[in-house]
């Protein structure tokens, strides 16, 4: 079995595609109003491993997901770089493992927590 996405909660449909996109390369695969008060928005990377953006959901909360995303980058100097270049505000320290690997926790703009790892 494969993970066909993860589902994100955000205040704004707008400024998470916008994120996404700028930041991190997603592009907008579908859009539409799932109910009353509802938006989804699915984005895939150039892989085609998908997040689901949900807006509206009674049952999530904005920023209290116990999930965190995890993207491997090749660099994770030049990472940091293009997450402050952008504007974008939260945590930039890189921390090494005893092992060497780097890793940078990043926050997107509902809260929600993305791990860069860097082998």
């Amino acid at each position: 079995m494969n993970i066909s996405f993860f589902t994100i909660p955000v205040e704004s449909i707008d400024v998470s595609l916008k994120f996404y996109n700028e930041f991190l390369g997603f592009t907008l695969v579908k859009r539409y109003i799932a109910g009353p008060g509802v938006e989804i928005a699915f984005i895939a990377d150039e892989k085609g491993s998908k997040i689901e953006l949900i807006k509206g959901a009674d049952d999530r909360k904005i920023g209290e997901c116990p999930v965190s995303i995890g993207f491997e980058t090749e660099d994770i100097d030049k990472t940091r770089t293009d997450f402050i270049a952008k504007g974008y505000k939260g945590s930039t320290e890189i921390v090494t493992t005893p092992k060497g690997v780097k890793l940078l926790y990043i926050y997107d703009p509902d809260g929600m927590k993305l791990l860069f790892v860097q082998f």
